[in-house]
């Protein structure tokens, strides 16, 4: 599933219908959605609606602030404080990628952009997938399952109904994205100086770190691989005290859960030990004309992150929301393959 070319844009000449591009980067720490140039993400935590009954009156409910998602006969509470309106159903299992319970994730944080009369025409989807997943025995099931998302989706998120059909659907690397996302501009420009340049991504998620080059939209195979040593090694290293994962990475978020200076050298030194090509060389990045840091952990690592890839001789590009970069870029791809 690591095609060697990654534009893919149709140059037959054919007329496309009318559609809508929605980007889709479900990650296990926060799913990220793009659409009509917007962006938005809620963390990755959802538990079915419990029936309470009479038994809460006159108390304010400690997940107020989660999304109610209701999707057929199912009521699902996502985002934050999740935890307090049901057990939670978050696994980290690949297959769960289009279970009821991570769309109903994907609805909300799309209703954070959307309004329901957006959808006037179908939707081509365009999906991110974690290069763990699609280097393992799972990737051919995981990824034929997602023709599933070819159908009508009705659902209701905090009220309102929302009604669109998919398409089209498209599905690449979750770095991938951050490389379209530093390949075309706003304007969905190949940006000046761009062109011939070997570019490596490194995505540090909720669970794993994927290593990712390209070279003009076209993958070089032996820098490819991953590790698990995402933000989830660095919470379970601080704190075990009977709160689920979710809660910690939630509290990390806000600022309540700090980890020391040193849990985060040793966590720094985890994820840079683990950048290796795909027969375990340590990577020279020199080599490297950019070097992008995407996602979750990176925000989390900052400097001390940048300061020893810098220190690798790395050509580091910094964006201005790494957590988005794969998502937006995969909008960029979208509208731009349409567009041609």
């Amino acid at each position: 599933w690591m095609a060697t070319r990654l534009d893919g844009i149709s140059r037959k000449g054919r007329v496309e219908m009318a559609l809508k591009v929605v980007a889709l980067d479900p990650g296990y720490g926060s799913t990220k959605s793009a659409f009509n140039k917007k962006a938005a993400l809620i963390q990755t935590a959802v538990s079915r609606v419990r029936d309470m009954g009479m038994s809460t009156i006159g108390m304010r409910s400690a997940g107020r602030h989660a999304h109610i998602v209701t999707v057929g006969e199912d009521t699902f509470s996502v985002g934050e404080g999740a935890w307090y309106k049901g057990d939670l159903s978050n696994t980290l299992d690949y297959a769960s990628i289009i279970s009821p319970a991570r769309m109903a994730v994907f609805y909300a944080t799309l209703a954070q952009i959307a309004e329901p009369q957006d959808f006037t025409e179908p939707v081509f989807l365009v999906v991110g997938l974690p290069v763990a997943l699609l280097e393992s025995s799972e990737a051919d099931a995981v990824v034929d399952s997602l023709r599933k998302l070819k159908r009508e989706h009705a659902f209701t998120v905090d009220g309102k109904d929302y009604k669109f059909t998919v398409e089209r659907i498209r599905k690449f690397a979750q770095p991938v994205g951050a490389y379209f996302n530093y390949f075309y501009d706003e304007n969905l420009k190949m940006r000046p100086g761009v062109k011939g340049k070997e570019v490596a991504v490194l995505d540090c998620g909720f669970n794993t770190l994927d290593l990712y080059a390209i070279i003009d939209s076209e993958v070089m195979d032996t820098y490819v691989g991953g590790a698990d040593v995402g933000v989830k090694l660095l919470i379970e290293s601080i704190h075990k005290n009977g709160h689920s994962i979710c809660e910690l990475d939630s509290r990390l978020r806000g600022g309540t859960l700090k980890p020391t200076s040193e849990q985060l050298t040793e966590w720094v030194g985890k994820i840079m030990g683990n950048i290796k090509t795909r027969d375990e060389r340590n990577i020279d990045f020199k080599r490297f004309d950019v070097v992008l840091p995407v996602g979750g952990g990176v925000v989390v690592a900052g400097d001390k992150l940048r300061d020893a890839l810098l220190a690798r001789g790395a050509n580091v590009h910094w964006s201005d929301d790494p957590i988005l970069d794969n998502v937006n870029g995969f909008l960029k791809w979208g509208l731009r393959s349409l567009s041609n």
